[in-house]
């Protein structure tokens, strides 16, 4: 669960402190070294998944381009989200800028918006994504108007404190081991959650927090009961 403001790969990263830990329990051996399997941006918290072998990476790398596994996120949106919305653009990415916009030569991105709470020009979505490009949630969100809020790279106004974007959840519809869960959710960090309690009051927050779990934990259900 990487927090706020930390790098995934490089100098004091979470990256070194996996391997750190890894290496502390045995876990990996010395012609191994585990690298993410995904990334984050530096200031979006949540999941970030690391292989324990060879194997463990060759697997999750294969459900990542097979597009089985189901990642949600949280993201605080500038403006009203009234419905849900399904997103769906071509993405180009200026490395030179390391910045990433909506345009006829990109690859295709798809994401399904929903809103959970809404107040003061402000909404709390739950974001899933069908694909998973750099900036995607960003992008997207910044060109239907709804800039994540304190996003100043996207065109997002100020915001004390800086954008909440959070990957709060993973779901594995086919999991690859057997020690893996169907679904893995990430706490919000508490600084977050005490600012988005601020805006939209405990009670209301939890409430929301809790739909968009059991949203998940629905899509887990069915997958369940499929024969």
């Amino acid at each position: 669960n990487k927090p706020r403001g930390m790098l995934v790969q490089g100098e004091d990263s979470l990256e070194t402190l996996v391997r750190s830990a890894l290496a502390d329990r045995g876990g990996s051996s010395l012609s191994f070294r585990p690298g993410p399997l995904h990334r984050l941006d530096r200031n979006t918290s949540g999941l970030v998944t690391f292989p324990r072998s060879a194997a463990g990476a060759r697997e999750f790398s294969a459900l990542l381009r097979e597009r089985k596994v189901e990642k949600r996120y949280l993201a605080l949106l500038e403006g009203e989200l009234v419905a849900e919305e399904a997103w769906s653009d071509r993405i180009e990415r200026d490395s030179a800028l390391r910045a990433s916009s909506v345009g006829e030569e990109g690859k295709a991105a798809l994401s399904l918006a929903r809103p959970l709470l809404a107040a003061r020009g402000l909404t709390l979505a739950s974001v899933l994504l069908g694909t998973g490009l750099t900036h995607q949630i960003r992008v997207q969100a910044a060109a239907r108007g709804h800039p994540l809020a304190g996003d100043r790279k996207y065109g997002g106004r100020p915001f004390a404190g800086g954008y909440i974007l959070h990957a709060l959840s993973l779901r594995f519809p086919e999991p690859p081991f057997p020690d893996l869960e169907s679904l893995i959710v990430a706490p919000m960090p508490a600084q977050a959650r005490e600012r988005l309690e601020a805006l939209f009051g405990r009670s209301a927050l939890a409430e929301a927090l809790a739909a968009a779990l059991d949203s998940a934990l629905g899509s887990v259900r069915e997958n369940r009961a499929t024969p």
